[in-house]
């Protein structure tokens, strides 16, 4: 996704990697991002994604994104760039409202998740 754009879900890494960026100018110098994942390729119509934008982070397999801008209700506030063997879940908010009502004791366990990755990404930010 990018910048600005409507937040009406998040988002797990199941394989692969994301590029978070940021704004300003990347210096990669090829088609490849290294992850926790090993070498990850990017697709060549994402290839302008990263030109235009600042690598901040790349996050592999099992993180979760694009929760904050979710929680909030506000357009997002990065873009991402996936790699081509990326396989992405995405969390919407009428699935999840669905789900809840038919388990109640699903709310609880998302909001937690949700907290404790908030407590983590704040604690990952460097002052």
């Amino acid at each position: 996704f990018c910048s600005g754009t409507n937040a009406d879900g998040f988002y797990v890494v199941l394989s692969g990697a994301v590029v978070v960026l940021v704004e300003g100018k990347t210096l990669l110098p090829n088609d490849e991002i290294l992850s926790g994942a090993g070498r990850q390729q990017v697709s060549n119509k994402r290839r302008n994604m990263l030109e235009s934008g600042q690598v901040s982070r790349v996050l592999s397999i099992g993180n979760i994104f694009g929760f904050v801008d979710f929680i909030l209700q506000r357009p997002r506030s990065f873009s991402v760039v996936a790699t081509k063997d990326a396989l992405i879940a995405k969390f919407h908010r009428s699935g999840l409202d669905e789900l809840k009502a038919k388990n109640p004791d699903l709310d609880r366990i998302v909001d937690k998740v949700l907290l404790l990755c908030s407590v983590v990404e704040l604690a990952s930010h460097d002052p």
